[in-house]
């Protein structure tokens, strides 16, 4: 039987294109490509002259302009970016590199990590290239190639003899829209991302050629910036990392310059190139945003490499064929790949001893902030905190108030899901649950539970505090105008204007400001007409600040009552702008005459319940007014003629009206503050809160 013949595969341009994936936001990946295989093609030449590469931003025709306001306006970042082209003094497109590039898949450069597809991902982005190059023949002269490379494939290439020196010239033109917006914008942003793509050429030993980016008269020499982000050599070191018997390589990086906008990342290399940016803050406790040492701020990088990463890249160079994760148990645990999770946990794992003492810093800040927010400025979470995981409790101690409470406040909301499922999960115990294991279970769960509730409690405790700092300063003088707020500022604190108890929600409601008994009511009235209210049939357009109903339960062990009896108190709260002393004779003028006067219209009008049932002697239904207003000359006088007693403390007036019924309490801000805050003082000395 005669020996087999095989017939070489074929393959089709189009094909390749359809086939490999290029994210429009890596619509610069072909200029790296290009640049990376300049480095590449000036190592191959190895003699001097010394490597340079020079990047060309081509950019759409900008608006005429005289040379002097040309030269006064510079480049216009906004003009569209139209192409590229990359120089560079390396070996040129000899006959092997022709051969290569002729080929799908090349394997010439594989020793270097290279996949043979850079020209494929040219085409995703641009329309075409044109490469012009001289290179040394084997004929020991100078020739000149050129051709063009487009989706319909390579023109023949051209060759004369020349006298100009080694190197290349490729043109990408016709960068496609979809890239191009998607893509960097100004030289700078594109410069950092190029030094982003290329920096181990520059973190080796040896460093890396002269590479400039040029956009028109605009230049950035990326040697430059690499030196502004690098602080000196001890902020470099390099180690060796064996994870399941493989090798990889990392060098950690501290990078002083605040000129780039880079965070602290791991970046996955292959063939010399990056591939991949793992963001780490938050995976480490102690790496925020800010991180120092005796030299200052800086910016943790971590550059990693191996033989694993390179066998295991993408044709494109964007990412890995390497598994999240690994499953570590079963029969062939031991034959399993390494997985992406298990590279960054090894390499943070060395990470941590890299930044050791800068790391203990921020871990220490990062609790004395957490218990100095939790004991002073929002005790609700104190009672949560053991609940935080280990990495949850680090958190960037320059962060604001705002994002702590924000972030405490979303782990609270998910302990209190989590309640509710276990507690129906504690309703149903299951079959092969054995006695101590479900009381185990239900101590867990009745902890959690207390816990989520001193928080509730802590949180109602602690807006009582607010509430009374902000009405400090709601009754204090503007140091700037020397003026102080009008009444409705107030009021607004106390009860929400021009609503009724329908719509207000008892967590808007601080009447217990003035008494804690007005939060039990049957209805409540904030600035509203009395014809408006469904309590009483009086048509009056006046509007009380604040009218309450009460109604009261039959009392028990006494006589049954009669028919139709409801006892039931009305309560007048009015307002009086701080230090206003301007009161007189007249219920528009007197705020005791005029709290009166609506206690009375409201009796005339026949009170009765807010359901409409009648009020047992709705016409001497008792009535309480308080009057809340700074005691201005004027005011203790209107009290003092009507009879009003002064209160022990000296800080207002009270007294009963037998000619109305009506309790009257005139009371000044400083006694609701200090009355307040006394009410409420063993609370707040539970949480830590000093008084108002």
């Amino acid at each position: 039987m005669g020996q087999k013949q095989y017939k070489p595969m074929t393959s089709s341009l189009a094909g390749r294109l359809r086939n490999t994936n290029l994210p429009f936001q890596q619509g610069l990946m072909p200029v790296f490509e290009s640049v990376v295989n300049s480095i590449q093609a000036i190592e191959d030449r190895g003699e001097t002259p010394p490597g340079k590469i020079r990047v060309e931003i081509q950019r759409s025709a900008q608006k005429t302009f005289s040379e002097a306001e040309a030269k006064k306006r510079g480049p216009d970042p906004h003009r569209e970016i139209t192409g590229f082209i990359i120089y560079d003094n390396g070996i040129g497109f000899n006959d092997e590199n022709l051969q290569s590039f002729q080929e799908f898949d090349s394997l010439l450069k594989a020793n270097r990590g290279c996949r043979g597809i850079g020209r494929i991902i040219w085409l995703k982005a641009f329309i075409g290239a044109k490469i012009s190059s001289v290179f040394m023949g084997a004929d020991g002269q100078r020739h000149k190639r050129t051709f063009e490379f487009t989706e319909m494939g390579m023109t023949d290439p051209t060759d004369d003899i020349v006298s100009e020196d080694p190197g290349c010239c490729v043109e990408l033109y016709g960068f496609k829209k979809q890239y191009q917006k998607a893509v960097a914008k100004t030289v700078e942003a594109i410069a950092k991302a190029m030094l982003s793509h290329c920096s181990w050429y520059f973190l080796r030993p040896g460093g890396a050629p002269d590479i400039e980016i040029v956009d028109d008269d605009e230049r950035i020499v990326l040697q430059d910036l690499f030196d502004t982000m690098m602080g000196s050599k001890d902020d470099c070191s390099a180690e060796n990392l064996y994870i399941d018997g493989r090798e990889f390589n990392i060098t950690h990086i501290k990078m002083r310059t605040r000129q780039m906008d880079i965070s602290h990342s791991l970046y996955l290399c292959a063939g010399e190139r990056l591939v991949q940016v793992v963001p780490v803050k938050g995976k480490l406790p102690g790496l925020f945003d800010k991180i120092s040492d005796e030299n200052g701020s800086f910016t943790y990088a971590c550059y990693v490499s191996g033989k694993y990463l390179d066998e295991n890249v993408r044709p494109e160079r964007t990412s890995f064929d390497i598994p999240l994760t690994t499953d570590d148990s079963g029969l062939f645990a031991q034959n399993a790949e390494i997985s992406l999770d298990k590279i960054i946990g090894s390499v943070l794992a060395q990470t941590k001893c890299y930044l050791g003492e800068a790391l203990t810093q921020n871990e220490s800040a990062s609790k004395e902030r957490l218990t100095k927010f939790v004991n002073y400025q929002a005790p609700r979470y104190r009672s949560i905190v053991k609940h935080l995981s280990e990495n949850e409790r680090y958190i960037d101690p320059t962060i604001s108030d705002r994002e702590l409470e924000l972030s405490l406040h979303k782990r609270l909301m998910e302990l209190e899901a989590d309640l509710i499922r276990e507690g129906h999960d504690i309703l149903k115990p299951q079959i092969n649950d054995s006695f101590s294991t479900y009381s185990l279970r239900l101590k867990s769960y009745m902890e959690k539970s207390k816990d989520i509730k001193e928080s509730d409690l802590a949180n109602y405790v602690f807006h009582r505090r607010i509430i009374l700092d902000i009405l400090k300063k709601a009754i204090s003088c503007d140091p700037q105008t020397g003026k102080y707020p009008r009444e409705d500022i107030i009021h607004q604190i106390i009860m929400p204007m021009q609503n009724d108890s329908g719509e207000i929600h008892s967590d808007n409601a601080n009447l217990w400001v003035i008494d804690e008994r007005l939060a039990f009511h049957e209805y409540l009235a904030s600035d509203l007409p009395i014809k408006s209210m469904p309590i009483t049939d009086s048509c009056s357009k006046k509007e009380p600040d604040i009218c309450v109903l009460d109604l009261y339960d039959n009392p028990l062990l006494v006589n049954p009552p009669a028919q139709n009896y409801c006892p039931a108190s009305l309560t007048i709260i009015e307002f009086k702008r701080p230090m206003r002393n301007d009161a007189k004779s007249g219920a528009e003028e007197d705020p005791i005459e005029q709290a009166l006067t609506y206690l009375q219209e409201i009796r005339d009008g026949q009170a009765k319940t807010a359901a409409g049932r009648p009020i047992n002697n709705a016409q001497n239904i008792p009535g309480f007014c308080y009057i809340l207003s700074d005691l201005t000359p004027s005011v203790v006088k209107r009290a003092k003629l009507i009879g009003l007693s002064e209160t022990p403390d000296k800080m207002g007036f009270f007294g009963y009206n037998s000619n109305y019924s009506a309790y009257i309490e005139v009371i000044s801000f400083d006694k609701l503050l200090l009355d307040a805050n006394k009410r409420n003082s063993a609370f707040f000395e539970k949480l830590g809160l000093p008084t108002v």
